[in-house]
């Protein structure tokens, strides 16, 4: 059966692996695929479970060809001239087709580069898609797409990273490389806080009568956006003559629970010495999306040779008569009344 070209909008999140829609963002695109695909879904959770060839889905609907019997699945014949959305979510709508973004990320030198607004398959989850087998329809809405990394995981990395970087910091090194590699530790002490997933606390009222070794515990429940956390725990390390709190360092300040900026004056906070009169601050910028953040490497790594080239989309569109033709279409259709996607 012969392709089709078929146009179609679907709805968008407000960000790319977000479910929240208070922009009302919509993408224009279209399909270019098969006039029908075939689908087998679970019989019991009637979702999405794999796809078969035209070829081998023709040959099932005439039963020239066994259907499947040991996955406890039955075959939908898709129509994408009618639900093309769903057709889509296998194939058909080229990334090459939507022109590209950039966006700053706090911290880092390279920017986040991502399609204006994402094709189908990295909107919804598609093993999420569900088929109602007494009306015979797709059920809508699709689940959105969910984000391809937690912070949990990222900082994962961030950590391994930071607890390995003492073999390298090795008195054996030049000055210069030694100097380097102090300073990419330093920024990943940091960029917690740079990037919103750490409070950055300041002591702006030294307070008297402190000694070094005391300890402030900020049991202060306006931080801590209803959540049951390990309470941000301030130790000094400094003082002036009077006991005023000079220099401190900073335990539990991770502060994944807060997704947006804050900031927290004067906190309530318990101390084991005799000091008073200090007053703590707690700030944070927006948490920054994981999958938005890329680790600096460490200064040392080389590679030999020029390694190899990874290709840009436009090196892709320039060079791909057909990429850079469906581009061109993509441009004239998309619908100007509608918001940009993802932006």
């Amino acid at each position: 059966m012969a392709d089709i070209i078929k146009q179609f909008t679907y709805k968008l999140p407000d960000d790319i692996y977000h479910s929240t829609t208070e922009k009302n963002l919509v993408a224009t695109v279209k399909y270019k695929g098969p006039a029908k695909k075939y689908y087998f879904c679970d019989a019991s959770t009637n979702k999405y479970k794999f796809q078969v060839s035209e070829e081998q889905g023709e040959k099932m609907v005439a039963g020239d060809m066994a259907l499947p019997t040991e996955d406890n699945v039955y075959l939908v014949v898709v129509d994408a001239e009618k639900d093309t959305l769903i057709a889509a979510m296998t194939g058909g709508v080229s990334p090459y087709s939507i022109p590209d973004i950039e966006e700053d990320v706090p911290g880092q030198d390279v920017k986040y580069v991502r399609d204006k607004y994402p094709i189908p398959d990295h909107t919804y989850e598609r093993d999420e898609m569900m088929f109602s087998p007494s009306t015979l329809k797709w059920v809508t809405p699709i689940a959105w797409k969910g984000p391809i990394t937690t912070w949990t995981e990222k900082l994962i990395t961030r950590d391994n990273m930071l607890n390995n970087s003492d073999r390298l910091n090795s008195e054996d090194l030049p000055s210069s490389a030694r100097t380097a590699i102090q300073n990419w530790q330093q920024y990943l002490r940091d960029i917690t806080e740079t990037v919103g997933v750490a409070w950055t606390v300041t002591v702006p009222t030294g307070g008297t009568g402190y000694a070094v070794g005391d300890i402030l515990l900020v049991q202060d429940p306006k931080y801590k956006n209803t959540s049951v956390v390990d309470e941000v725990k301030i130790t000094v390390t400094a003082k002036s003559g009077s006991g005023a709190i000079t220099g401190f360092s900073v335990e539990n300040k991770r502060a994944l629970y807060h997704p947006e900026a804050g900031t927290h004056t004067d906190c309530f906070f318990v101390t084991n010495g005799g000091g008073s009169g200090a007053k703590v601050t707690l700030t944070k910028v927006k948490q920054v999306d994981p999958w938005k953040v890329e680790w600096k490497t460490q200064p040392l790594l080389t590679t030999h040779g020029e390694g190899t080239k990874l290709a840009k989309k436009s090196d892709a569109v320039t060079t791909n008569t057909e990429d850079a033709k469906v581009r061109e279409d993509a441009k004239r259709t998309y619908v100007s009344t509608h918001e940009l996607a993802v932006e």
